[in-house]
């Protein structure tokens, strides 16, 4: 009997075993579940309170740049209208001189084409003089010279 008794034992403490061991790990596992809730909670209110404040920080930078962009906007109307009229005044003081000085580039062309007739007319003036002044003192100076070889042939 001492070996029947030996294995009761051995299986005996054995079956026993695995169960007070699986009722430990209950425990432990319901004292660590107990022990780890409140830090479970505390992280969970971390949580949320930072995606809170995440929201609400990108809720405020969104209005903020919506604010800077009608400012933005605001800032930029009376440049644009500025540009505008600048624009249009550029266009008419462009349209006004651009008439002006077609019609003064005229008068210029027409006035260089007047003084140009008038020189040419002067210069073939001056020119048929210079010819004619010319050619009587040719022949003044031809009949002189004549005549001094006629008083020579004397």
């Amino acid at each position: 009997m001492g070996i029947s008794s030996f294995l009761k034992n051995l299986f005996g403490s054995a079956k026993d075993s695995p169960t007070t061991i699986a009722d430990k790990v209950d425990v432990n596992f319901a004292q660590a579940k107990d022990a780890a809730t409140p830090y479970i909670t505390k992280a969970e209110e971390f949580a949320e309170e930072t995606i809170s404040k995440a929201t609400e920080a990108t809720k405020e930078l969104v209005t903020k740049a919506e604010i800077a962009l009608e400012d933005a906007k605001l800032a930029a109307g009376p440049l644009v209208e500025m540009a505008e009229n600048y624009t249009g005044q550029a266009k008419e003081v462009i349209s006004e001189f651009g008439h002006e000085a077609s019609e003064t580039i005229d008068k210029t062309i027409t006035t260089l084409s007047e003084n140009a007739e008038f020189a040419k007319d002067k210069i073939n003036h001056l020119t048929n003089e210079l010819k004619e002044s010319t050619t009587a003192k040719l022949k003044s100076f031809e009949n002189n010279n004549n005549e001094s070889e006629n008083k020579i042939e004397e």
